[in-house]
């Protein structure tokens, strides 16, 4: 029975899944998901944190979508590495998985700039549901926030925050303008942070202009990058991180296929790619790859 390993369980992943499940190809199927969970809508975690859905809504599946159709579901597992001419995928705790076909869709991912204290408690990302869970429980006893991010996503994230009666400091390189003035956000525009301040926990932030504000918590909503460091010293193609594809999910290995966040075709700007798009090209890829046996 062929083997098809899936990295990655978010939009593209979970989409190629379905579609794998739903052909009926008798192909023996592996997820690989970093995350405890099974596949969640990540577009509806601001909604979650704001509290206008219940944790149960996120869910696009539980436990026994998998065991029902006999995927072997891998979770808060990470890939380090991937053996193309053995066809292996190498686990963090040192356990090989054998493959005939691969997708990798593992997404991006949001890294916190290399600021100094930025390892303080306090400093943290707003990506995951994990990431979402730890900022509600230091929303609890944080008194002003800052939101750091450069899209619109920041202004969201603030407004659900500054309803929680949080003071909220917007700081945003970009020119953010919102257009509904809310007294608790202040918008902190062309600037960044330069250091954050405390002994062990956050307590400030210092920016690049030199002026210091009093904050417990901080949240970063951009910096992505592809999450694809497990190819290194691999023959997958990739520019900047993000892997080569054709307009079939193709790499430039034909057992392989990419999609979602981390995959890009040559000398095109990598750019977002909404919740639909890279569910679609979820099912692109299964279908070529099925297409390909």
């Amino acid at each position: 029975m062929p083997k098809i390993i899936i990295i990655g369980n978010s939009a593209a992943g979970f989409s190629a899944c379905q579609a794998l499940v739903n052909s009926s190809s008798g192909h023996e199927i592996t997820v690989i998901s970093e995350e405890e969970y099974p596949a969640y809508n990540r577009s509806l975690l601001v909604d979650y944190l704001s509290g206008s859905i219940p944790e149960s809504g996120l869910f696009l599946a539980d436990a026994e979508f998998y065991r029902k159709n006999n995927v072997n579901f891998l979770a808060g597992q990470q890939v380090y590495r991937i053996d193309t001419r053995k066809r292996k995928v190498g686990l963090k705790d040192n356990s090989r998985l054998d493959y005939d076909h691969l997708i990798i869709a593992s997404g991006r991912k949001i890294e916190v700039p290399d600021i100094p204290g930025k390892s303080k408690d306090g400093v943290a990302a707003f990506y995951s549901l994990k990431d979402t869970k730890e900022i509600m429980e230091k929303l609890m006893v944080a008194h002003t926030v800052s939101v750091i991010g450069n899209t619109q996503a920041s202004l969201k994230l603030a407004e659900v925050i500054a309803a929680k009666s949080k003071e909220v400091k917007v700081v945003s390189q970009s020119a953010l303008d919102s257009a509904a003035p809310n007294e608790k956000i202040e918008l902190i525009n062309g600037l960044e942070p330069g250091e954050f301040i405390g002994e062990g926990e956050l307590q400030a932030l210092k920016l690049t202009s030199g002026k210091v504000i009093g904050i417990s918590l901080a949240v970063f909503t951009d910096n992505y990058m592809p999450s694809s460091s497990f190819l290194k010293d691999t023959e997958i193609q990739t520019e900047n991180g993000y892997i080569i594809v054709d307009d079939k999910m193709r790499t430039n290995m034909d057992n392989i296929f990419a999609c979602g966040a981390v995959a890009a075709r040559s000398g095109v700007l990598a750019g977002a790619k909404s919740w639909d798009e890279a569910a679609a090209e979820g099912i692109l890829a299964a279908q070529n790859l099925l297409n390909n046996v």
